[in-house]
């Protein structure tokens, strides 16, 4: 996947214990510095100073633009002329995400702070969160509603769907596992109408399985930090969600009764162990799903 794009962090565990989600690898020490108030003073700070109406501008706020849907606040330094199609974006998301997922997504708040230029998101997160990694997004949870802060660019909306899949998670859901959580993200980053058989990694994947290779899926879930998470790891937490979604209704009836108790299922739940009881031989239905693009319809 493309190299330095976003970060993740949510820390809403008490005491402290941040999950990361991305590519990107926080450091213990930068954890440490969640505890003592790196991530608090921007929270408050956009707490504070968006409480106007929608649209309006406030001369007292660094964020002069406000722009509300539904549990959706869009907040930028800048007139947005794409405002409506943040939303658009947003809104076709999330109907996504619980159409297919079968979650709530309206259980939180979401936030999306967008700044018109990188050189300006770059000063402000180096600013109020110095010791994380810099990428083109990041969303962050601490002890209140989720944010996700990014910059317009080309692949804005690429990111807005990774990112914001792991904010609707993350609200409905709680903390996933690390593949399954990334795994969703990368399905659901790539445009509604190429989910299928559009995706990036596709062609890999479908290159291996001629092959007769199928991932590791215990080796994927023994996987608990990011630093273990390489290209790799993100192309084949992709592929196993792609196979569990659409290869049969009882393969993506594992996905959706995971995540709809989710903050009750103990950590001893495995996957690997779980579709042995849909598929007597998973490894010839993974090779025949992939072997069979781009002929294969979609179910």
């Amino acid at each position: 996947m493309r190299e330095g794009r976003t970060d993740s962090l949510i820390a809403e565990q008490t005491p402290f214990r941040p999950l990361m989600t991305r590519r990107r690898l926080l450091q213990s020490f930068v954890l440490g510095g969640c505890a003592s108030g790196v991530l608090v003073p921007a929270i408050r700070l956009l707490a504070e100073e968006t409480n106007k109406t929608s649209g309006e501008a406030n001369k007292t706020s660094p964020w002069p633009y406000r722009n509300q849907v539904d549990r959706f606040i869009l907040y930028s330094n800048h007139p947005l002329a794409i405002a409506d199609q943040v939303h658009q974006e947003w809104g076709q998301l999330k109907s996504d995400v619980e159409e297919l997922l079968q979650v709530d997504c309206d259980r939180g708040e979401y936030h999306l702070v967008l700044f018109d230029q990188e050189q300006t998101f770059r000063e402000y997160i180096q600013h109020y969160f110095p010791k994380i990694p810099i990428r083109r997004a990041l969303f962050i949870k601490h002890r209140g509603p989720g944010i996700i802060f990014t910059y317009a660019h080309d692949d804005l909306m690429t990111d807005l769907r990774h990112e914001g899949t792991h904010a609707l998670l993350t609200e409905a859901c709680g903390t996933l596992p690390l593949w399954l959580d990334e795994g969703l993200a990368e399905y659901f980053e790539t445009p509604r109408e190429q989910r299928f058989a559009g995706s990036s990694h596709l062609k890999e994947t479908r290159w291996r399985a001629r092959l007769g290779q199928m991932p590791d899926l215990q080796r994927l879930e023994s996987t608990q930090a990011m630093h273990e998470m390489g290209a790799t790891e993100y192309r084949d937490a992709w592929a196993w969600v792609h196979f569990l979604i659409h290869r049969s209704q009882e393969s993506r009836d594992l996905i959706t009764a995971y995540l709809s108790r989710s903050t009750t299922v103990g950590t001893d739940y495995r996957f690997h162990t779980q579709v042995s009881t849909v598929f007597s031989d998973c490894r010839q239905e993974f090779i025949a799903h992939f072997r069979s693009f781009p002929v294969a319809l979609e179910r």
